[in-house]
């Protein structure tokens, strides 16, 4: 037996649609090559293991190619540290990175759905909802009334919201209910997720 969406409510107001961790590059951002400020550092060698005595910077930027390799600054904690890095090996760990953090992006996407809808309206605007499930893009299908539209009765709206979860049901799951009044008949938001993201 499916749970009533209904039985979920939170007093949240929609404001966010795309959520994003903040970004933190420039704070973390390391320096490199002459923009080090030190003049005697300690290296990181091939096997992980620092050299004994600390080692000009100038002359370790006169060892590399610089076109292919650049010195990195990895910590300032007592002596400083560097480690000599491949550029093209880099690039490829920040665009992985990169990837990583927009996988982690929730997308959120609206669906317009007034309390008086016809069946045709209804079907194409749940099929669209389902498209941007499928994509991975959590949805808030918002039920409202048109301006000048008398809502029908609670048991009427109930019935929709319902409807609308049965649709989704086999690919979503409600995570969340929004009501901005005491009522059903009032402006009324229900998220959905993928079910793959709710394990």
């Amino acid at each position: 037996m499916l749970r009533s969406p209904l039985a979920f409510r939170y007093i949240v107001r929609p404001s966010t649609w795309v959520i994003r961790q903040k970004s933190t590059a420039s704070s973390n951002r390391r320096l490199t090559n002459a923009d080090i400020p030190h003049e005697f550092v300690k290296l990181v060698q091939e096997d992980g293991k620092l050299s004994e005595q600390p080692v000009k910077l100038a002359s370790l930027l006169q060892s590399i190619n610089q076109s292919t390799y650049f010195i990195e600054l990895v910590s300032e904690q007592g002596s400083p540290i560097v480690r000599i890095k491949n550029k093209k090996e880099a690039m490829k760990q920040q665009r992985e990175m990169k990837e990583k953090k927009l996988a982690n992006r929730v997308v959120i996407k609206q669906i317009q759905v007034s309390w008086v809808i016809s069946d045709g309206d209804l079907q194409h605007k749940m099929a669209q909802a389902r498209k941007y499930i499928e994509k991975g893009d959590r949805v808030w299908v918002i039920y409202s009334s048109k301006p000048g539209q008398v809502p029908p009765p609670a048991q009427n709206c109930t019935s929709l919201v319902e409807k609308v979860h049965v649709l989704m049901d086999d690919i979503a799951s409600v995570i969340r209910v929004d009501r901005l009044g005491k009522s059903v008949t009032s402006h009324t938001t229900v998220q959905y997720a993928p079910k793959k993201q709710n394990k």
